[in-house]
């Protein structure tokens, strides 16, 4: 419980870009996560980590993160909820200037959409991050 509220004040700390003050949160919840949210707080956290001048430590979380996130996939109907977490996460990146990891996490964003079960969304949320990446 106390995890949860401690994660909520991390949400903020994120909405507002205090990614300084973020990552200490990040990094004493990223054990009680479950393995549905992990990912994306680990996400969330190599940007706080990027943003906190601490570079090397972002990259390999992000690459590690990443292919975690190909190698053990959620099953095919979390995927396009999971999908469309990952690409406004990405997104944020972007906005950051992390450019070369924004297009890493879009690009998995977009894996996880084309594993969608449903026929209609799966297509719209790859289209969705072939658009992010084009801007």
């Amino acid at each position: 419980m106390f995890q949860l509220l401690e994660l909520e004040n991390g949400d903020e700390l994120w909405e507002r870009q205090e990614y300084t003050q973020a990552m200490p949160i990040y990094e004493r919840c990223q054990n009680h996560l479950s393995s549905t949210d992990k990912p994306l707080y680990m996400l969330k956290l190599a940007l706080c980590l990027s943003q906190g001048n601490k570079r090397e430590e972002s990259k390999k979380l992000l690459t590690t993160t990443l292919q975690n996130l190909e190698q053990d996939p959620p099953v095919n109907y979390h995927c396009f909820k999971l999908g469309e977490a990952v690409r406004q996460i990405g997104q944020r990146y972007f906005r950051c200037g992390c450019y070369s990891m924004a297009t890493l996490v879009v690009i998995s964003a977009a894996k996880l959409f084309a594993r969608c079960t449903d026929v209609s969304n799966g297509p719209k949320g790859i289209l969705n991050c072939m658009n992010d990446l084009r801007n």
